[in-house]
């Protein structure tokens, strides 16, 4: 089942420094059982002039569609990759099990309101295998594991969680 939510910030924007469940007005168990939460940020920056041209054009009634795939393509592809039901090869599981032990314990003691459960590991799980179903595929590989991996680094950056990068394994020469 797929649940998508949104809720705006407590103070009407983002900030960068304060940490995102704080600026949500959710009740922290609620919020906890989102596999991603990405926080829409309005910087102001370099790329608004093209941001307004687009919008201008818009209002112009000029044709903005660029390199847009088909409605019913789309459509078609989505049926057809929900027929496949991915598993886990054991190089995909191992990967993702280590990720989750060594996140789990580098957020131990950490200042965030997130703490990481049983519940993230899942959705890495669930990351891994929406990867292999991308690739109309019925064996989630180490590049799927990898894919979620880092989806999910990037959203819980965006959370305010410190992300350690894991150690390269080195091979002790004997």
């Amino acid at each position: 089942c797929t649940f998508i939510a949104a809720a705006n910030p407590k103070k009407g924007k983002f900030s960068i420094a304060d940490s995102l469940v704080d600026q949500i007005d959710l009740p922290k168990p609620l919020i906890d059982r989102f596999d991603l939460i990405m926080p829409f940020v309005d910087t102001v920056g370099k790329d608004d002039i093209k941001l307004a041209n687009k919008i201008g054009e818009i209002f112009q009634g000029k044709d903005t569609e660029e390199d847009i795939i088909e409605s019913d393509l789309l459509r078609n592809y989505i049926f057809y990759s929900r027929t496949f039901n991915p598993v886990l090869s054991k190089e995909a599981t191992i990967k993702l099990n280590k990720y989750w032990v060594m996140l789990r314990a580098s957020s131990v003691g950490c200042s965030s309101n997130i703490s990481i459960s049983a519940r993230h590991l899942n959705a890495l799980n669930r990351l891994s295998r929406c990867s292999a179903k991308f690739r109309l595929s019925n064996k989630v590989n180490l590049s799927d594991a990898e894919n979620s991996i880092d989806l999910f680094n990037h959203f819980i950056k965006k959370m305010g969680l410190q992300v350690l990068e894991p150690v390269k394994e080195e091979k002790v020469k004997k």
